[in-house]
């Protein structure tokens, strides 16, 4: 090859790094959504939970506050390492890969953490949403649930079971509950519309709390719903940490190549 014969190199030119500035504008863009996970997570502190259901909300917070540490984290090392001089490129890339792996399975871990423990406080809430219905009551409770929700597969069953649980009485809390279920499957409703008439119930359920006398109850209707701020903030930790993957990927060119 002479001297002036073109090199491989020329042909495949090392990328250029990207500028400091376009660097700094990504950065400012995965913090913007670390904010908006972190507003997610103020609006689910403010939920009145329950006492059964505060402990798993605190673990839903906990774990989705520690994804976006590690987030923030994570940005931070890698930018310190790769112009960290007193390391040899090739320690610098091991490093920062290290960082990536680490904080890809602690944000997995949370996230999913988070989503089981706010499924698990929304579910202890709405337990307490509809009272049980004392042995004592319970059986003019069915005999009234029966004479006002008829035949399940004649006329219109769904409003007739609305305006039952909306009474909030002993036998709307019979229907709010698994003895609907029983109910339908005793006059032969497919599972199907069984499971379509227990969320209308629920549904009911929780409106009907949301105006009782028990400030409990409206405390449970308020938080029956919960888990849709809590998944906010994990969607928004988990957008966050696919934006800095790619931020210190960037970040990475920065690393000599020797």
């Amino acid at each position: 090859m002479t001297a002036d014969a073109p090199s491989p190199a020329d042909f495949n030119p090392a990328p250029m790094p990207p500028t400091r500035e376009f660097l700094a504008r990504q950065a400012g863009h995965i913090e913007t959504i670390l904010g908006a996970a972190e507003t997610a997570l103020t609006e689910y502190a403010a939920v009145p939970f329950s006492a059964a259901a505060s402990e798993p909300a605190d673990g839903a917070r906990n774990a989705v506050s520690a994804a976006l540490s590690a987030v923030r984290g994570a940005v931070a090392t890698a930018e310190q390492t790769v112009d960290d001089n007193s390391m040899y490129p090739v320690g610098r890339r091991a490093k920062v890969d290290d960082v990536v792996k680490a904080t890809d399975a602690l944000v997995r871990d949370a996230i999913n953490e988070a989503e089981t423990a706010a499924l698990v406080a929304e579910a202890a809430s709405r337990v307490a949403i509809t009272p049980e219905v004392s042995t004592r009551e319970a059986l003019i409770a069915r005999h009234d649930l029966a004479l006002m929700l008829g035949d399940p597969t004649r006329g219109d069953f769904g409003a007739r079971l609305e305006a039952l649980v909306a009474m909030d009485g002993p036998a709307a809390h019979l229907a709010a509950g698994e003895y609907l279920r029983l109910y339908l499957t005793a006059h032969g409703v497919e599972p199907r519309l069984s499971e379509g008439y227990a969320v209308k119930a629920r549904e009911a359920a929780i409106k009907a709390a949301a105006t009782s006398d028990d400030p409990a109850r409206r405390a449970a209707a308020a938080s029956s719903n919960s888990s849709v701020q809590a998944r906010r903030a994990a969607l928004a930790a988990q957008t966050a940490w696919g934006q800095a993957r790619q931020h210190i990927e960037q970040v990475s060119r920065r690393i000599p190549r020797v």
